[in-house]
């Protein structure tokens, strides 16, 4: 009898046992579907990581990556550098992760997956037009604080409300600092939805999207001399703004400098103010005569006049950056080019902007980028890439 009672007793103990680890097992399974579940994940979030993989044309490829998620909407905008490079946009859905960006040579598609707790999140990317693919990976940075009660208070910054537009100037050098630049900026901050959306333009020229929070601007944006980044904060009267700037090619800052300016458009150069000389006559909407001189890796468009000359070596790579100036039509510009160089492997038109991407070898170790735009005259960057 004792021994069929000690049977029992450890029986029972088992049947403890088991019940206490199904118990415990479905209470980590609801907490995946219910309290740690990614429907719990709000607001906007910003990532950071790696990429690695393999291109038919480069070999093994790698570089970094950056994104704002944000759950709310459903909305996912970001960029990746280094060997290719580019904006992307997309959605997430239940932590998946669905988006796309425009690379030199066409579409790259990204897809993941964000971990349930929202820190962790990985997936792969393939190029649409050409033979590479590979796989990202990366960690939450920062989960930024939507409320709008905190708009409210002074320590957040400037806080305007509606649209309101700034406008300014830029500077800055090569990193060898062999080189200056230098231009005009303007952009309009949305303030319901805390969106912002300009152009900056002179020795280089691109268009900016991005975000204000608290005071403080963050927006990016493709440049012929590589992906533009572009921050800064607001006076606490909201009337003026300065920041600095960065462009990130291969990997490498190459550029760098700053930029400040204040609430209003940019004026015409043209205009009454600007528009006259010392005499109170018009000058000339373009110069007669080259303003710069220096090595020039491709034909310049026929009758056109040199505005400004760079040259920099930055990581065993040689830059050479050349604006122009011509009458002619943007049309004529691009069609010359075309005619001249062959069809190029990539072209795209954003803002009023015609970028024309050319592989002078056929290997992509000599890029010439040619950016076209039009305003009191047509405007065509040259930018030639060698090693």
């Amino acid at each position: 009898m004792a021994k069929k009672a000690g049977r029992r007793t450890k029986l029972a103990i088992a049947v403890v046992v088991i019940l206490l680890v199904g118990t415990v097992l479905a209470g980590c399974l609801g907490n995946d579907d219910e309290e740690n579940g990614i429907d719990d994940l709000t607001g906007t979030a910003t990532y950071s990581g790696t990429w690695t993989g393999s291109s038919a044309e480069m070999g093994d490829i790698d570089g970094t990556w950056e994104y704002e998620v944000d759950f709310d909407a459903g909305t996912v905008t970001g960029s990746f550098t280094g060997d290719l490079m580019g904006d992307i946009t997309g959605s997430v859905d239940d932590g998946v992760l669905e988006a796309d960006g425009k690379a030199a040579f066409g579409t790259v598609e990204w897809e993941g997956d964000i971990s349930s707790d929202g820190e962790d999140v990985s997936g792969t990317w393939e190029a649409v037009d050409e033979d590479a693919s590979g796989t990202w990976s990366g960690d939450l940075d920062e989960v930024i604080d939507d409320n709008d009660d905190d708009n409210d208070d002074d320590d957040n910054g400037y806080i305007g409300t509606g649209k309101e537009t700034f406008s300014g100037t830029w500077e800055g050098e090569d990193a060898l600092g062999q080189a200056e630049y230098e231009g005009t900026w303007e952009f309009t901050v949305d303030w319901e939805t805390n969106d912002v959306s300009g152009f900056f333009q002179g020795d280089s020229s691109a268009d900016i999207s991005g975000s204000v929070s608290h005071g403080e601007i963050d927006a990016e944006g493709q440049a012929a001399l590589g992906f533009v980044s572009w921050w800064g904060t607001f006076s606490t009267d909201g009337t003026t703004i300065s920041g600095n700037w960065e462009i990130e090619a291969q990997g490498i800052v190459g550029y760098s400098g700053t930029w400040s300016g204040q609430e209003g458009e940019l004026e015409n150069d043209n205009g009454e103010e600007n528009g006259e000389d010392e005499n109170g006559e018009e000058e000339p909407v373009l110069p007669d005569e080259d303003q710069e001189s220096g090595e020039e890796p491709a034909e310049r468009y026929p009758d056109s006049v040199m505005l400004s000359h760079s040259k920099a070596t930055v990581g065993g790579q040689t830059y050479i950056t050349i604006t122009y100036g011509t009458m002619d039509g943007i049309d004529d510009v691009v069609n010359w080019y075309k005619g001249e160089l062959g069809d190029p492997y990539a072209e795209q038109t954003q803002g009023g902007v015609t970028s024309l991407y050319f592989d002078l070898d056929g290997e992509q170790s000599e890029m010439l980028l040619v950016e076209i735009s039009e305003n009191d005259y047509t405007s065509i960057e040259v930018e030639y890439i060698q090693g």
